[in-house]
């Protein structure tokens, strides 16, 4: 509450809020603090909603072909929505979910769930190493290249008064390994197009085709037909081919999407099931159309100001 009454917010805190707005008990400040936050996150500085795919929604724009055959995978419907099937699912829906209803306002492309996606670890990850509590009292990673990252185990456990990836407790709420599903808005969004994102929750994937490949092979090793199995003690024992993609850095099965790999969504090798992940069956053909339609997510398409072409 200090550093808002006295940074270069604080005058226009007062004026919006009061000029005693800062007598106020420290816990109704806060309520304001996280209003004004809320309030600005809601507003077209901040969301515009001027993607490609905003504009495609208003007929104002067409999708290439790559492009609707992408937003049909990303869906399962025909119609991008709630129509009829598509005969190939992605299942992204399940985390990135959009209203059946168009009316209900500019699709969000989250449904905020967490989820274990089975990301490998990230090699490069600086917090491996930093290590020195003298220099880093604060941040520093007692457990180096040891460290889990657990998620949103991280965090609730130890409010309940237990540790995370207690495995004796059994992960009682499943949530160990379990991270936010983020909105798929500006997924591609760059300062310039040379820069390059990083993408999870450890930055360990570094383009979006990398990401898409991810999901639909993650169960998959170098031989056809093959699919790990992490229910099983050893998930990599006897294994005839190279797995595609290195361990997960939480595989419990506990919160894994789909840790057994069934093909393509249910047991019987079906393309609209229930399995989110790690054996979609997807061509590379349809991973690159999923891409070029994730890339219509970004604002900046058009100008809202602008006078409509007659």
């Amino acid at each position: 509450v200090e550093k808002v009454k006295n940074g270069p917010s604080g005058p226009m805190f007062m004026l919006v809020y009061g000029v005693n707005v800062f007598q106020k008990p420290v816990s109704e400040v806060y309520t304001l603090i996280a209003q004004a936050i809320s309030t600005f996150e809601a507003s077209p500085k901040v969301s515009p909603f001027t993607s490609k795919y905003d504009a495609y929604l208003e007929g104002k724009a067409t999708f290439t072909a790559q492009e609707l055959l992408g937003l049909r995978l990303a869906t399962g419907r025909w119609n991008g929505r709630n129509g009829l099937p598509y005969p190939v699912s992605a299942h992204c829906m399940d985390c990135h979910a959009i209203s059946s209803d168009p009316s209900q306002g500019p699709d969000l492309w989250t449904n905020s769930c967490y989820a274990n996606l089975g990301v490998p670890r990230n090699p490069n990850n600086p917090y491996y190493t930093m290590t020195d509590p003298t220099n880093n009292p604060v941040g520093y990673n007692p457990l180096g290249y040891d460290f889990i990252d657990f998620g949103l185990g991280d965090f609730l456990y130890p409010l309940m008064g237990l540790p995370p990836a207690d495995l004796a407790e059994g992960d009682p709420l499943g949530i160990d390994g379990t991270f936010k599903a983020p909105s798929l808005r500006n997924v591609d969004k760059r300062p310039r197009q040379a820069f390059v994102k990083c993408y999870m929750h450890n930055g360990v994937f570094k383009s979006l085709k990398q990401v898409v490949h991810f999901y639909n092979t993650r169960n998959l090793t170098t031989v056809p037909g093959e699919v790990i199995d992490f229910t099983q003690p050893d998930p990599y024992a006897n294994l005839k081919g190279k797995p595609l993609w290195p361990p997960p850095e939480w595989p419990s099965p506990l919160t894994l999407i789909n840790p057994q790999g069934l093909r393509g969504g249910d047991d019987k090798g079906g393309s609209m099931g229930n399995e989110q992940i790690g054996n979609l069956g997807l061509t590379d053909y349809q991973e690159n159309c999923i891409v070029a339609f994730l890339k219509t997510l970004s604002d900046g398409y058009f100008d809202p100001r602008a006078p409509e072409k007659p």
